[in-house]
């Protein structure tokens, strides 16, 4: 993640945290803020909202020759403060009945573990 050094998500005087997603081909992936986290931290995605969303789920185009999967462009967030341990949950294609749980430190060197 590229650290924010001051407000740089105008115009809501917010830290942004960029960072890229990609999928294998034909794989979907979905990710949520949770916890305490949801008051300060969104998901921002080059299509979406400005205000970034709570939960995104990406679906990589299918499977084609020489295909390296789908890339995104976006990151995290933060609403009043430049940084944050932001817990998320995160659910692939690959097991969709298993829930992942882990934290993104933003600006911050290190974060306590998800259980």
């Amino acid at each position: 993640m590229t650290p924010a050094t001051g407000p740089n998500w105008p115009p809501y005087n917010a830290y942004f945290h960029k960072a890229g997603a990609q999928l294998a081909p034909g794989a979907t992936a979905t990710l949520s803020i949770t916890g305490a986290a949801a008051a300060y931290a969104s998901i921002a995605t080059e299509t979406g909202s400005p205000g970034g969303a709570m939960t995104v789920t990406y679906i990589s185009c299918p499977k084609q020759a020489n295909a390296t999967g789908s890339w995104w462009v976006g990151g995290i967030i933060l609403w009043g403060r430049p940084s944050a341990c932001v817990p998320v949950t995160y659910t692939t294609s690959a097991a969709p009945n298993r829930t992942h749980h882990a934290i993104i430190a933003l600006g911050v060197s290190t974060c306590a573990e998800a259980h």
